[in-house]
């Protein structure tokens, strides 16, 4: 079961890799986000349709 579920975290976090290095560019320029930064970021992420993971 946990070898599973640890192949689903690594799938998904390399769907997901080019937000992962987008955020931490961002957090590279700035050290911090404030609320409305992390807000404005968060805007530009597409999110995938429900019950899915990609």
């Amino acid at each position: 079961m946990v070898d599973h579920v640890f192949d689903e975290t690594v799938a998904l976090l390399g769907q997901r890799r080019e937000i992962l290095d987008r955020s931490a560019r961002l957090l590279l320029e700035k050290e911090t986000l404030d609320e409305r930064e992390l807000q404005a970021f968060v805007e530009t992420v597409e999110r995938p349709a429900r019950g899915r993971t990609a």
